[in-house]
């Protein structure tokens, strides 16, 4: 069945960027949790030391996998702009553009860290009894960031045209594979720290395979043909512009804590594995806004290109909404902090009566 993907220029902006925001969220969501399954897997078959190991230099692959996030997503914005405004011929050539642009930045950004690898392990203060498992792990990774690219690649042109829930059934599925294939490389064929980044590679490799055919099937518009990547200076500067500014603002955070990571590998195994669980902790947290962030690029691009600027405002407004919601909710009791606060209530009240009676029992034998 040919599709032409999803309109946000027109409906109700909340209801739009909810329907659109939950798949990604889901997905995005999924996607941390297999990391936290992955960690565990390491540290249960592998032992503490490879754990630090991974934590050590995990933060390193977070920032290479944001900025792709983050340029593919900003490419993407174009390719939602052109849908936005029915021009088929320019969404094609922005496809295209997307595909060489990307795989020109992850060449000249991948060699350059891959010879540079060892010297920014030093930097990072990798623990020397940790080093040559941090090195195998990462570098294996990084070598990897062409099928991670090609991934985001994918899954962002799905967004672009309103399609989020494809990107997370093939999430999901890789998420599956990654967790099976970290049991087979660790276990089966003893890879060691090797293993668990090969699955990752491995389960990717997979969902770019499906996307692909995915789209091979399903979404003409989005089918280029080598005449849609010869691209003018404009249209290669705008297309720049909006990757690499979004590729930079999305790798901020993740270069303060890599800076945070170098610090924190000087105190010890210890500190590293339980740096990386507080870690995981925050990024499930603060995946809501990021969600949020990522949808209005996508619905913004349609909206402008169809000219219907003042949707956009509206949309930012509900985004807003939303974010204060999910930012105020420690402070509020909604059902499920509720639920926990009287939880928590119950059993100290319980308590309670219970050192009140060892009390009175105490007073009575001592009488």
């Amino acid at each position: 069945m040919k599709r032409n993907g999803a309109n946000l220029t027109e409906g109700k902006p909340v209801k739009l960027i909810l329907q659109f925001a939950i798949p990604v969220f889901l997905g995005n969501l999924f996607q941390l949790f297999y990391g936290l399954i992955d960690t565990k897997i390491v540290g249960s078959t592998l032992g503490e030391g490879a754990l630090a190991a991974v934590g050590s230099v995990s933060i390193l692959y977070n920032l290479l996998t944001g900025f792709f996030n983050g340029l593919t997503l900003g490419f993407s914005i174009v390719t939602a702009r052109y849908f936005g405004a029915g021009d088929t011929e320019k969404l094609k050539k922005s496809v295209a553009g997307t595909i060489l642009l990307g795989f020109v930045t992850a060449a000249i950004l991948v060699t350059g860290v891959f010879v540079f690898l060892r010297p920014l392990l030093s930097i990072m203060h990798v623990p020397a009894e940790q080093k040559e498992m941090a090195y195998t792990y990462i570098s294996i990774l990084v070598l990897g960031m062409f099928v991670t690219l090609a991934y985001n690649m994918c899954a962002n042109v799905l967004r672009a045209i309103g399609d989020s829930m494809t990107p997370l059934i093939f999430l999901i599925l890789a998420a599956v594979l990654n967790v099976i294939l970290d049991y087979v490389c660790i276990l089966v064929f003893s890879m060691g720290v090797g293993g668990a980044a090969a699955a990752t590679v491995i389960s990717q490799v997979v969902s770019v395979v499906l996307c692909v055919i995915h789209i091979k099937r399903h979404f003409p518009i989005l089918q280029v043909e080598r005449r849609h990547f010869k691209l003018e200076k404009s249209e290669v500067r705008t297309m720049l512009s909006g990757g690499l500014s979004m590729g930079m603002m999305s790798s901020l955070v993740n270069l303060g804590t890599l800076i945070l990571q170098t610090g924190i590998n000087t105190l010890g195994t210890s500190v590293i594995v339980a740096h990386t669980a507080a870690r995981k902790v925050f990024e499930i947290w603060g995946l809501p806004v990021t969600v949020l962030g990522a949808t209005m690029a996508t619905y913004s691009g349609q909206n402008y290109g169809a000219g219907k600027y003042d949707r956009i405002t509206s949309g930012l407004k509900a985004a807003l909404m939303l974010s204060l919601i999910h930012i105020s909710e420690p402070t509020r009791r909604t059902p499920i902090s509720y639920a926990v606060f009287c939880l928590k209530k119950k059993k100290d009240k319980g308590s309670k009566q219970k050192e009140r009676a060892a009390t009175k029992e105490e007073n009575v034998k001592v009488r």
